[in-house]
């Protein structure tokens, strides 16, 4: 059995702080986005490529692992999701019709709503979930089947659709009705690059990439463009097939013993939770005007309800208290 990779739990936990920031700006800017916070979604995508690829293609049966395999992804993203959604819930009846808000609803279930501005009203992170429970599927239908070199073709032959959508919507597509096309290449690009990553890495990659790079690429990539106020599609592009490859690499190097992995561990724990209840919390505490601090607060707050969280935080609190006993 592969053991856990703490250098990405750490690297999940920097990018759903970075999607948090992006969604703390628009929730208290009416819905306008500033720089290119969104591209943390690419990372996830590609990095779900990479440990799906590496938890199970080399395990495959037959119809039963594919079955178990998609009742996995659905046991251990649906309940969570469900949560954000419910909380979404109350500013959809606010901003909704009734029948409008009754058809919404859909949204529990991953299934796309496209009468509103968003495809996922309730919960609208969820949009990226439903195009990864996508090229989850078309994984292990199809995508595990190709050789690498098939792959390499598909990821390349995914950037003119790609870039075809954004010469009108940019690379943050997917999540809205008129960008939902744009979704599937998005994700098949970086997905499939995970895939391609896994198999020539095998958790050992070629290029020296220090962890210190890993951790910082993100926040300074975006925190860049966040303040010079940009979106070029070509500097996205190099984030999603240069800069997260990269980021991978310097994450795969991190030590399982360094100092920081039992935060990197708990980042890694509270990455999911954080990443489907923000977005409905932010909106909630902008629909009644209680800033953009009092949001992060309850967000806080919630990802801390989670099981989950919380013993993560037990444990890694338990191990520094049994290694202070041990070395007394």
């Amino acid at each position: 059995m592969k053991g856990r990779l703490t250098g990405l739990d750490g690297l999940r936990g920097v990018a759903a702080l970075m999607v948090l920031a992006h969604h703390t700006y628009m929730a208290s800017h009416d819905g306008i986005p500033r720089g290119a916070g969104y591209l943390a979604v690419d990372f996830f995508f590609m990095l779900s490529g990479y440990v799906m690829a590496r938890t199970y293609e080399s395990g495959w049966t037959g119809p039963s692992s594919t079955f178990s395999f998609l009742a996995v992804r659905l046991r251990r993203l649906w309940p969570t999701m469900t949560v954000g959604a419910l909380i979404g819930s109350v500013s959809v009846w606010m901003a909704y019709s009734a029948s409008d808000a009754t058809r919404a609803m859909i949204n529990l279930v991953f299934i796309p709503y496209f009468l509103g501005e968003r495809i996922f009203p309730l919960n609208g992170p969820a949009w990226s979930i439903f195009f990864e429970l996508v090229v989850n599927l078309l994984h292990v239908l199809v995508l595990r089947r190709m050789s690498t070199r098939s792959l390499i073709v598909v990821a390349a032959a995914m950037v003119p659709f790609l870039l075809a959508g954004a010469a009108t919507h940019g690379l943050d597509v997917g999540s809205r009705p008129d960008t939902f096309v744009g979704g599937f290449p998005r994700v098949l690009l970086s997905y499939t690059i995970g895939i391609i990553l896994w198999r020539s890495w095998r958790d050992a990659p070629n290029i020296k990439v220090s962890t210190s790079f890993a951790f910082l690429a993100m926040p300074l990539f975006f925190g860049a463009t966040a303040m010079m106020g940009g979106n070029s599609r070509l500097a996205g592009l190099c984030f999603v097939v240069i800069i997260c490859p990269m980021i991978i690499a310097g994450g795969l190097r991190f030590p399982a013993y360094s100092r920081w992995a039992g935060l990197a561990t708990i980042a890694g724990a509270v990455s999911f939770p954080l990443y489907a209840v923000h977005d409905p919390i932010l909106w909630l505490a902008s629909d009644f005007r209680l800033g953009s601090l009092t949001g992060i607060a309850c967000v806080v707050l919630a990802v801390m309800a989670f099981p989950s969280v919380r013993r993560a935080i037990q444990n890694q609190m338990g191990n520094r208290r049994r290694h202070a006993e041990s070395v007394a």
